[in-house]
């Protein structure tokens, strides 16, 4: 291919269109399309967008505007938050008891979307992004989830139906107040995990699962986890019946006193003392270790 086709492909491209939510005098009676005039709720952008056009919503400030979840069911959809607040840094979203996204109501919804840029809270027994699809194939990246507020997990993808596969999670906070898992993924076909921060947490950090033998999973690199005592085996990686995982470069920390319990976890053979995942060097405090395998 040449320059002259590279270039006309790339004109022939989709454009995409930019919407605005949040921020003072915010209206859903607005335009949305300028910052001065931003619309009231993401759901309301969203009814603008277009699946495949690669739509862009820049949300300036937020609470809890909308009805949630704010359900993502539109391909190519990018929603960004602009860091115009202090101390939070990012538009906070509280979405009470409720997910704060639904990713995936439609046969293929969700696909290829980013969501970037958000401090999202729930309640104790929601998560904060909840994955109803299959090959979502969505990058979440820069978020704060249960740092600002309670939340039940970060990311949750349930089973079977909703797997989170081929996405891409990395930069990102999971903070402590998360009653339970940072990312609670059923067979999480060939998603990466990567340079996440995991801090105080109730449960797992990363905490795959799946009753098929077998899953594939993806690369998971550059992370760091901690916790102070008390914390139980597989508190920063577990990993039940999931195959294929690449895992190097983690680092889990413990305060107040040696660790007592080996933070990575791998159950995915079923038989003890084997592992059908990629081990490289993951730390302990100051030292490499390989996963309990029993």
């Amino acid at each position: 291919m040449n320059w002259k086709t590279l270039l006309e492909d790339r004109i022939k491209a989709p454009i995409g269109e930019e919407f605005y939510v949040g921020g003072a005098g915010a209206s859903d009676s607005k335009s949305g399309r300028i910052a001065l005039e931003p619309f009231l709720k993401l759901a309301t952008a969203l009814a603008h967008c277009k699946s495949g056009r690669h739509d862009v919503i820049w949300v300036q400030d937020y609470w809890e505007n909308d009805t949630f979840p704010v359900v993502i069911e539109k391909t190519n959809v990018h929603i960004i938050g602009l860091m115009t607040r202090q101390p939070a840094a990012w538009p906070i979203m509280n979405a009470g008891a409720h997910a704060c996204f639904s990713i995936g109501e439609a046969a293929g919804g969700g696909m290829c979307c980013e969501i970037s840029g958000l401090s999202m809270i729930t309640d104790a027994t929601h998560p904060c992004i909840d994955v109803v699809s299959l090959y979502t194939q969505i990058w979440i990246h820069n978020c704060a989830f249960g740092e600002h507020g309670i939340a039940q997990d970060g990311i949750y993808a349930p089973g079977f139906s909703a797997e989170l596969g081929w996405s891409v999670i990395e930069d990102n906070i999971f903070g402590k107040e998360l009653v339970r898992d940072g990312i609670r993924v059923y067979a999480p076909t060939w998603t990466d995990i990567k340079n996440n921060r995991f801090n105080e947490y109730g449960g797992v950090g990363i905490n795959f699962f799946c009753d098929v033998p077998d899953a594939q999973g993806g690369w998971i690199i550059g992370n760091r986890f901690f916790k102070s005592i008390g914390a139980a085996a597989g508190w920063a990686i577990t990993m039940d019946k999931v195959a294929a995982a690449k895992i190097d470069d983690n680092r889990a920390m413990e305060s107040g006193v040696a660790p007592q319990h080996n933070p990575y976890k791998d159950t995915s053979t079923g038989v003890p003392g084997t592992t059908k995942n990629g081990w490289g060097a993951n730390w302990s405090g100051g030292v490499t270790v390989m996963p309990d395998v029993s």
